[in-house]
């Protein structure tokens, strides 16, 4: 059974990293399972298999079909760095993927392209956003993607991977890799709208009854809307 994972904010207190070289494998979250857990969806025209290979069963070819792979758990860094070395990530982007204090960036390198954004959730039990960062890495017939902890937007693709009328099937990986961050763009739309019903509730509680504990909400939701 995994860990439970733990919410992170932004001003949450980072790993040091000082006096270690370039590319060194540390991870920099608080979120850690107790194993990685890797999905792959192996999919073409015809068909779609799941399976959960371990970071030494997967290789670069993907033959006749297009492959995603999705690990969990990027605490566990010999397992992000075996994914990584098989398919020739460079060191420095490993290091991208282990720092989830790294800032949204894309490099497009001759064999791969590689991206890494933050996920973004809205906690209705605390009421504040929640961040988690994700990593994507596209090859030629390949999307791989890097998450801190199980749980994220992309549960639509899953169903559509495994549905018998599939579009993201008829597609190449790019496309894949596409509607996975089109996805996580949406929503950020999603959490606007419940971060503009939070401030519409501090607005009336103003009106009605200012008091100075309305100080801390306000304080809490211009570091939402920060992040």
């Amino acid at each position: 059974m995994k860990n439970a994972p733990s919410s992170r904010r932004i001003n949450d207190r980072r790993v040091s990293k000082k006096g270690l070289p370039p590319g060194a494998h540390v991870y920099t979250g608080s979120t850690f399972l107790a194993d990685p857990d890797i999905e792959m969806y192996s999919y073409n025209r015809e068909g779609c298999t799941v399976s959960h290979p371990t970071p030494d069963e997967i290789t670069p070819e993907a033959g006749d079909r297009i492959q995603w792979i999705n690990l969990n758990g990027i605490n566990h860094t010999e397992a992000v760095k075996s994914l990584c070395e098989t398919f020739h990530v460079h060191y420095l982007y490993q290091e991208d993927i282990l720092n989830v204090f790294q800032r949204p960036k894309v490099e497009i390198e001759d064999s791969y392209i590689f991206l890494t954004f933050k996920s973004l959730e809205w906690d209705e039990a605390l009421h504040h956003v929640t961040e988690e960062q994700i990593s994507l890495l596209l090859t030629t017939k390949v999307t791989l993607s890097f998450q801190e902890k199980p749980g994220d937007h992309f549960g639509y693709l899953r169903d559509k991977l495994t549905s018998d009328i599939s579009v993201i099937r008829q597609r190449q990986a790019d496309y894949l890799f596409y509607r996975l961050l089109d996805i996580t763009v949406d929503s950020y739309f999603d959490l606007l709208e419940k971060i503009g019903n939070t401030l519409e509730t501090l607005e009336n509680k103003i009106l009605v009854k200012p008091e100075n504990s309305l100080l801390t909400e306000i304080q809490a939701t211009k570091k939402d809307l920060m992040i």
